[in-house]
């Protein structure tokens, strides 16, 4: 039988898993180039990207596709399908 302390363990272990892993799946910044500018610049790339990436139909239809993929638990197909909207539009935060 498991004690308390065993159990409490194995949930800080498995909360530190679930906070850690997200973060180290996704890179330090959206490009190199980015992580080098001010604050002030990256907030304007940063409101111009989203005002954009709505006009843009192939990266839109490349995030719904990726959603819908998601939704049906085609996890690394959806993967997919984000790299791809990512690689058009590198700035985005959404992919």
């Amino acid at each position: 039988m498991w004690s308390l302390r065993t159990h409490i363990t194995t949930f800080v272990l498995g909360l530190s898993l679930a906070v850690a892993l997200p973060v180290a799946a996704q890179p330090d910044e959206l490009t190199e180039e980015f992580g080098k500018l001010s604050a002030k610049e990256r907030a304007r790339i940063a409101k111009e990207e989203e005002e954009n990436a709505v006009k843009d139909p192939v990266f839109q239809a490349l995030m719904a596709a990726g959603e819908e993929l998601f939704r049906k638990g085609e996890f690394e197909a959806a993967m997919g399908k984000y790299q791809e909207a990512r690689a058009l539009r590198p700035y985005n935060v959404y992919p």
